[in-house]
Formats: C-alpha cells, structure tokens, sequence
C-alpha cells in the first residue's frame, strides 16, 4: 500500500468551502425564479425540481462530509484525504474514468465511490494514479497497442476512450490506428469494410504518421481465423505503400518508369506475359475487323476475349520453360523481349497482397 502524501490544501475543507458558496449563491435574489419567468408550468416545475435537487444533494454531501463513518459510500473529498492528495488532482484521475464510481449528481466533485473501491485506489497509491491521470497521449497508445497485442479487448477500449478525450488535432492519428485494431480483435469486419476511408482525408505528411501508427497496432495482432489474417495483410499492405485504390492511377501518364533490370522477377514476367496478350489480342482484333468486312458477325465475346488470353499466357509461360532447351521458345522469348523499350512502367498488384521481398 502506497504510503499517504498531504496535500496543500485539505480536500475536506476546500469541499465543504465550496458547498457553502454554492448554497449561497442559490439562495441569491437573482436566482430566485417564480412562475412569471417562464412560458409554461412544465418548464416551471422542472426548474424547481432542479433546485431542489441541487440543495438537497449539497446538503447531503455536508452531513457525509460530518460523519463519513456512518455512510457505505463517501464522497472525492473524503476519498481524496484518505489517499492523500488533493481534491483537484482526484478530480482528474475521475474525468479520465479511471475511478468506479458508485453515484454521481449535479455536481461533479460531489460524486461518490464505495469504500472497496477506495481500498483499490490505496493499493495503487495516490502519485500512480495521478500520473496515469496525466498521462501524454503518446504514453496512453502505446499501452493500447500493448492491449490489443495481448487481446485485451476491455483495457483498449478504455485506451481509445481515453484517447478520444484529447482534443482532435492531436489525436486523429492515435484513435484512428485504435479503433482498427479494435475491430479487428473483436472481428467487427463489417466496420472494416473501408478501412481507409481517411486515405482521402487528410494530407500526406498526417497520412504518413496514421499509416505509421496503424501499422504499429496491426503488426502485433495474431489473427484469429484466416479472414482475419487476409485483413491484417492487406491493411499492412496499404501502410507500407500499397495502392489502396489500385484502378485509379493505372492510366496516369506521368507514372515513374524503372529499367527492366530494376524490376523484380515477377514484374519482368508480367512484362513479357503482357507484351504476348497484347500481341494475340492485336491479331484477334484484326481477324474480327477481317470478318466484319466479309460479313461476319465481328462483336468479340467475353469467352473468345478470355480464351485468346489464356492461350497467349500459357504459350508465353511454355516458352520461358523451355527457353533453354528449344531454339523456337528460345527465339519466341528474345522476340518480344527484344521490343522492350529501356524503361517501363513497372506492373503493380491490382489487388492487396504483400510486397515480394525475393
């Protein structure tokens, strides 16, 4: 048990010096109201109700204040004098929930916790709590990250909680990396419909410090089921860089070129892959153009356009299988190879799928 410090202030007299100015202030002519003030009854006797609650709760919390010992629950100040800080600072472990209250009123510091719960907090001692209370947002983040890591689902969520409660230009970047994570423990998949729906939202110097941090949070998640783990990847796929939106930048002209000899082993594939479909989907076109012209029905299908494509791409692949050991899929290869310009622009993954480090 942590040992009782003294605050500068004694939390019981500072309390009880504000009761008594609040009980004068409401007894104050200009807050004396009658019926004349109002437009109707109900609003009326809601004020009235709403007065009566204030003196009584006020007047409640004095006689606790008296004779705390014949009471099962006892107010913050009677709580903050027992751990031995004062009632501001206890005021602040309360705004960031980290207290079991048993019953709050109007009035804030006038809340109440049970003598269990005041047991807890002497167990955790009076400079830890505060310090958690005073935590930076930083310091809170990475305790959730650690949550979700763990699956602790209950301690992230008082986490992002937390989290939330900072100001919004400061925690965007940590609440949005949160509550991915959290989905994702708890499976809510169909939040994560459009995990980037922020991509478009934000600059790119606030997109990198999110993508970091979900990245973080993502990394260190164990996937419960193989679903689960298609989305863990393809969201790390979209913080390391992937194309999140892979069709919208494809016919982009000033879209970097690389040299062939840059390109990794599947990028030179597609290359020639592509260069062979293009190449049968050209000479298909001008047998259907030739049938047109003799009368022929020249509306390329669906099925035709896939079969030419299969074909082409197995005799591609057959070629650079044999290549070594056939002159003809030796000279079919060097063909097209051989009409590769010096720089191309690489082929990208149309769908998320993590980067080849080969």
């Amino acid at each position: 048990m942590s040992m009782r410090r003294k605050p500068k202030l004694d939390p019981i007299m500072q309390r009880r010096g504000q009761i008594e100015r609040e009980l004068e202030k409401l007894k104050l002519p200009k807050n004396q109201k009658t019926r004349k003030d109002f437009k109707s009854d109900e609003g009326f006797e809601n004020w009235e109700t709403k007065q009566g609650v204030k003196f009584f709760e006020l007047n409640e919390e004095m006689i606790m204040l008296d004779n705390p010992s014949e009471y099962a629950e006892i107010p913050i100040a009677i709580a903050a004098a027992e751990l031995g800080t004062s009632l501001n600072e206890l005021l602040e472990v309360f705004s960031e929930k980290l207290v079991e209250m048993n019953s709050s009123g109007v009035y804030k510091a006038g809340s109440r916790i049970s003598r269990e719960e005041l047991t807890r907090l002497m167990e955790i001692g009076a400079d830890e709590l505060v310090r958690i209370a005073r935590q930076p947002i930083e310091e809170i983040f990475d305790e959730a990250v650690a949550s979700i890591h763990a699956g602790d689902l209950e301690a992230a969520q008082n986490s992002y909680e937390r989290i939330e409660r900072f100001p919004y230009q400061c925690n965007y970047a940590y609440w949005i990396a949160c509550e991915i994570g959290i989905d994702l423990l708890t499976g809510e998949f169909a939040s994560l419909a459009d995990p980037f729906w922020f991509i478009n939202s934000y600059r790119q110097i606030e997109l990198a410090g999110i993508l970091e941090k979900v990245s973080r949070v993502v990394e260190g998640i164990k996937p419960k089921d193989h679903l689960s783990a298609v989305v863990c990847e393809q969201i790390l796929a979209v913080a390391e860089g992937g194309n999140h939106d892979p069709f919208r930048d494809s016919y982009r002209r000033w879209t970097s070129t690389e040299y062939f000899s840059k390109m990794d082993e599947n990028q030179r594939h597609a290359m020639l892959l592509s260069s062979v479909v293009l190449h049968a989907v050209k000479k298909y076109n001008f047998s259907k153009t030739l049938d047109k012209w003799r009368g022929f029905a020249s509306t390329a299908k669906d099925e035709e356009m896939e079969r030419v494509i299969r074909n082409a791409i197995y005799t591609a692949l057959e070629a650079e299988s044999t290549y070594y050991d056939s002159p003809s899929s030796k000279l079919f290869v060097e063909k097209f190879v051989g009409l590769f310009p010096k720089r191309w622009i690489p082929a990208e993954r149309i769908e998320l799928l993590p980067k080849n480090e080969k």
